[in-house]
């Protein structure tokens, strides 16, 4: 079954999908082998019958079995932020989970694989005050779902998922909120069609573009370095506005 006919399946025929690929790839005839192969393509014990609606499928749902660039451990990879990696966000050629799990990433979460749990002590300030994983009293929580992994969209499900998207969006300056059509039309995207939108497209659409921002505005940066960086750009800017108001004033003068 290729990736596109599993994205076409519901949650539970997912995780019944996936538990057979998953235990298939390995040699039965050795349990503590499939044990450690399996850590090693998901950065965690894969429970593969996990659905969404757990509280642990944001640190046990399966990752990494298809063609996505993706994983649990450490920061976000150059790899993982490729044009071509992105581009199976928009195509669905990866699960709800994969996508979250590389925003998480780039947002500054940092899964502990030793207590599986996501932490978000190099979370953006920001983003951390308003989506902390731990209450400070050793209780952690699972980073947002920017997706809606569960694929219901009454409100009393989806609101939460779907204000931590528009949180996500609005979060990007005025004049990136549209990178990603002219990124990924190279490789032959040319956006989403009108009929046959749906609100994990357009949430997969908005991940993918925040993720071209990333990449291209603070991947690579220390919290202080994006701070100087935003003030040279403020001033520059300020510069940029009084020279503006300079030549319209020499302007009125030559005019009179």
């Amino acid at each position: 079954m290729s990736d596109i006919s599993l994205l076409s399946l519901s949650p539970p025929e997912q995780a019944v999908t996936l538990k057979t690929r998953l235990f298939s790839s390995y040699d039965d005839s050795s349990s503590s082998s499939l044990h450690n192969s399996a850590l090693t393509l998901t950065d965690s014990t894969p429970d593969p019958l996990l659905l969404p609606a757990s509280p642990r499928y944001a640190t046990h749902g399966t990752i990494g079995l298809g063609n996505f660039t993706i994983s649990r451990l450490g920061g976000p990879m150059r790899d993982e932020l490729s044009n071509e990696n992105i581009l199976k966000i928009v195509l669905l050629h990866c699960t709800d989970i994969e996508v979250n799990t590389l925003v998480w990433k780039c947002l500054g979460y940092r899964f502990n694989v030793e207590k599986e749990f996501w932490t978000d002590a190099e979370c953006f300030p920001k983003w951390r005050e308003k989506y902390p994983s731990s209450d400070g009293g050793g209780f952690f929580d699972n980073p947002p779902d920017f997706v809606g992994m569960q694929r219901i969209y009454e409100a009393d499900v989806d609101k939460p998922c779907l204000k931590a998207n528009q949180a996500l969006v609005r979060s990007l300056p005025e004049d990136m909120k549209q990178w990603l059509l002219p990124t990924m039309k190279p490789l032959g995207w040319n956006g989403y069609k009108y009929e046959g939108l749906t609100p994990n497209k357009t949430r997969r659409g908005q991940c993918a573009n925040w993720l071209i921002y990333y990449r291209e505005e603070l991947f690579g940066y220390t919290i202080s370095e994006l701070k100087e960086r935003r003030v040279m750009r403020q001033s520059a800017k300020l510069a940029e506005e009084i020279k503006k108001e300079l030549n319209s004033d020499d302007n009125e003068k030559k005019n009179k």
